[in-house]
């Protein structure tokens, strides 16, 4: 394959415990760097590019996220026998916030070009991503009791608004045998 060349992370910090920001700016950031943790749990290829600029801010225990532009270019999702599953030429985010509070998201606007999707089901009725999930060695004895969980609090559902979405051109291919 071809050589892609290392991206950038430049980052800043100010503020202190109780309120501060951190901002940073991604340049050519390849996706691949991920491989060794995605290998964790998914048997699959990933490529890219991803470029932009987000923040984080705090105020006591209050939390913000904000994306400027953010863009991911050159994606695709491949398994073992070269195979592409999913791709694009660039799926662009044009400003987004994030209220951890409130519990919402408001994208301002996403652009995605060429957009390619192929998806697969066996005669078994296996889709085709069953397959790319990595093996556990995480055996639980029969006679092992029950992890117990904290119980969950009621809370009110996240909310997302997406105020503008653009596609441009693509493909789906689907495969039902």
């Amino acid at each position: 394959g071809s050589k892609e060349e290392a991206g950038a992370l430049n980052w800043h910090v100010q503020g202190r415990v109780e309120e501060g920001e951190l901002g940073v700016a991604l340049t050519g950031l390849s996706l691949e760097m991920a491989a060794p943790y995605l290998q964790q749990t998914v048997q699959a290829r990933v490529g890219g590019q991803l470029v932009g600029q987000a923040g984080v801010a705090w105020r006591g225990s209050n939390l913000f996220a904000q994306v400027g532009d953010m863009r991911l270019d050159g994606v695709r999702l491949e398994t073992g026998r070269d195979q592409r599953w999913l791709g694009w030429q660039r799926l662009q985010v044009h400003g987004a916030t994030v209220d951890v509070a409130q519990r919402k998201v408001v994208i301002n606007a996403v652009d995605l070009v060429q957009p390619q999707v192929r998806l697969e089901r066996d005669a078994k009725g296996q889709w085709m991503y069953e397959s790319w999930l990595a093996p556990t060695n995480k055996a639980v004895p029969a006679h092992a009791a029950p992890a117990r969980t904290a119980p969950v609090a009621a809370s009110a559902p996240w909310a997302l608004q997406l105020n503008k979405l653009g596609v441009q051109g693509g493909a789906v291919e689907l495969r039902d045998q």
